[in-house]
């Protein structure tokens, strides 16, 4: 077994959950106003399920994709990511960048209601993870 990466060092890539439920609809007032028929975002998903998940932010030093794998959820996203709701859990964050061979990987603990940041530096001979 390996060692556990210092406190607030991770590595890895990370992917977006798809949603688990269909846009929300109103069935008040007919047709939408504006002529627009997208969802708004606020629409997207109920209140009660985004305030028991988390938020993470995925950004890295030279553009890289990310994969976030864990409970029920495995996605891959280019960076950077602003805010990527996923279930309390914990995630193998994996960043990789086609500057560098090897990709950085780190895990991540979610509660319900966190906000974390997650970026991963390839500027440097070893590139590095860290998790705020």
């Amino acid at each position: 077994a390996s060692a556990a990466p210092p406190a607030g060092t991770v590595s890895g890539a990370l992917a977006a959950p798809k949603p688990d439920t269909a846009p929300a609809r109103s069935t008040a007032g007919g047709a939408p106003r504006g002529g627009s028929t997208a969802p708004s975002a606020s629409s997207v998903a109920p209140l009660e399920a985004v305030s028991a998940g988390a938020l993470l932010k995925l950004t890295a030093d030279v553009p890289a994709t990310v994969t976030v794998v864990g409970p029920k959820v495995s996605e891959t996203l280019d960076t950077p990511v602003r805010q990527l709701k996923l279930p309390a859990g914990i995630y193998r964050v994996t960043f990789r960048s086609p500057t560098f061979g090897e990709p950085v990987a780190a895990p991540v603990e979610l509660g319900p209601g966190d906000s974390r940041s997650v970026h991963a530096d390839f500027r440097a001979a070893l590139p590095t993870v860290s998790v705020r």
